[in-house]
């Protein structure tokens, strides 16, 4: 027994030493309080640390304050540079730099077959498109999706319409058009070359094909958005680079927002699916990054690591930063069960979606099977732009005047509107895999224009044996949802006061309830509805 202890433990080591994130050597990131102005003489900012050929400054990003130095590693101790960085007055957060990595599939065999898009079914994407197939708002702004990878194939047939383009930028005439730091970004950002033009590669052409493959166009297939804009950033290979392309996002819906649309883009998510392990302790700078993004009314969505470890226990960044503006996505399969290779995490990872074998777009006009959390996490992307693409006036009013608080409540919608999988019972917040359908009836629902009745009462599923799930409108005034057993005892009764007008969801644990029939009573100062339910225990 000891010996097999003894092997689990190295084979656990093992796995952990080889998925741990490698530092890039003689660099260190710095984030800077919020109140330093980067546009002073940033040269000054350290005057107890000559910068020379020694050590070389360089500011990643404006918006998040972020820094990088450079150093000769044999000259330079990285960690005397970082404790005495630490103690300085400007500084927030200090530390090394790290290398990412793609999070990507298991080998899969190429398989040609349309047919093989399982994926669009299982997560009731074609009852979606009922509502609608993506594009526009219903203010008329242009959805833009942005994707954080390693590359893309931006003359895809099947892709190509759906890229997105900087109108307000000229190409290739050397000149920064729009003023937002960027020179000749027509087509998106190459973070790494400084420039427009990106490595024509399968992983970043797959989630992009995931998100907008274009849709009812008689040629390969479709992605979640049958029409979106898709912003490519690409070669984010380090920390220092993932900060520059999260800025570059920034700046362009901050543009966006401060022009009325006019120049910017309306960036509503950005996609990434790349990372290592860690604690969010460890890493603030990305971790912060979120909420910025959040202030900014933009969600974001993560892949996490495609091994079977538990995320609360070992930590990965960024799928364990602690921001309401960010959804963590773990791989199910075809099967609605947790893939074999899939990370988890009852505090840490939001919910599932289909990942392990996904048929989508590939480079060079190909298609191919494409797996794991990579594949997993554009499906939520996908419905982030899919969801603000409802044609409704009280949620197009909502998004004008309220855009934070509706970006959250989409982010809501979306894990509310799961389908509960057995497998991912104590491994997710929803404990549950994606249903796209689910989630815009939810959104459609709550946006609709309520009367102050309770006449739009919806329970289910009845019978019942784990949660019961009550829809309901919320009027003005106060009441109350009552449960009675068969001999007239109440078994839990709940008060309700709602702040505004709207659809919502009761989530009610029948789990220890005997079988048996049971009387929901609804009541406010008008009227009374009775709904007989039916416990159902194995």
């Amino acid at each position: 027994m000891q010996k097999l202890f003894l092997l689990t433990f190295l084979f656990f080591i093992n796995i952990m030493t080889s998925l741990a994130q490698q530092e890039v050597a003689g660099e260190v990131l710095v984030q800077l309080k919020q109140t330093f102005n980067t546009s002073s003489n940033i040269d000054q900012l350290l005057p107890n640390f000559k910068l020379n050929d020694q050590l070389k400054l360089e500011l990643l990003s404006s918006s998040f304050k972020v820094i990088k130095l450079k150093f000769k590693p044999n000259n330079i101790d990285k960690q005397s540079l970082i404790k005495n960085l630490k103690h300085h007055p400007n500084v927030s957060f200090v530390q090394a730099n790290h290398l990412t990595s793609y999070r990507n599939n298991p080998k899969t065999p190429n398989d040609l077959l349309f047919s093989n898009q399982w994926n669009m079914p299982l997560i009731d994407a074609p009852q979606a498109w009922n509502y609608t197939t993506g594009g526009l708002t219903a203010n008329s702004d242009t959805i833009v999706i942005a994707i954080i990878d390693n590359g893309f194939d931006l003359q895809h047939e099947d892709i190509k319409d759906n890229f997105w383009y900087n109108h307000s930028e000229i190409p290739n005439d050397g000149i920064d058009n729009d003023n937002n730091g960027f020179v000749d970004d027509y087509r998106g950002w190459n973070i790494i070359d400084s420039s427009n033009l990106h490595p024509i590669e399968d992983h970043g052409t797959a989630v992009s094909g995931i998100i907008g493959a274009r849709g009812d166009n008689n040629l390969g297939v479709s992605g979640v958005n049958w029409n979106i804009k898709i912003m490519p950033l690409s070669n984010a290979i380090s920390e220092a680079e993932v900060v520059q392309a999260y800025d570059y996002i920034l700046k362009m819906r901050q543009k966006y927002n401060n022009t009325q649309g006019a120049e910017g883009a309306y960036v509503v998510a950005t996609s990434i699916a790349q990372g290592f392990l860690g604690q969010p302790i460890d890493y603030p700078i990305w971790c912060n990054i979120y909420d910025v993004l959040g202030e900014a009314n933009i969600l974001n969505v993560a892949a996490t690591i495609n091994s079977r470890l538990n995320i609360d226990l070992v930590g990965d960044i960024p799928t364990s930063c602690p921001s309401d503006f960010l959804i963590t996505v773990t791989n199910s399969t075809e099967q609605d069960k947790l893939s074999s290779n899939a990370g988890y995490g009852q505090k840490s990872i939001d919910l599932s979606a289909p990942g392990s074998g996904r048929f989508t777009t590939a480079a060079l006009n190909s298609y191919y099977n494409f797996g794991g959390a990579s594949a997993a996490a554009p499906h939520v992307t996908g419905a982030i732009g899919l969801l603000y693409a409802l044609q409704n006036p009280l949620f197009a009013e909502a998004i004008k005047t309220k855009p934070k608080a509706t970006a959250l409540l989409i982010k809501e919608f979306i894990l509310e509107g799961t389908e509960p999988l057995s497998d991912l019972t104590g491994k997710a917040v929803s404990e549950g895999r994606l249903n796209i359908h689910n989630s815009m009836k939810r959104l459609n629902g709550y946006f609709q224009g309520f009367s102050t009745t309770l006449d739009a009462v919806l329970v289910y599923p009845n019978p019942v044996s784990d949660y019961l799930l009550i829809d309901y409108e919320t009027p003005n005034e106060d009441f109350t949802f009552q449960l009675y057993n068969e001999v007239g005892q109440i078994v839990t009764d709940w008060k309700v006061s709602p702040i505004q007008l709207g659809i919502k969801t009761l989530k009610v644990n029948v789990k220890k309830l005997q079988s048996g029939v049971y009387i929901l009573v609804i009541n406010n100062d008008k009227r009374q509805i009775v709904k007989r339910i039916l416990v159902m225990q194995e």
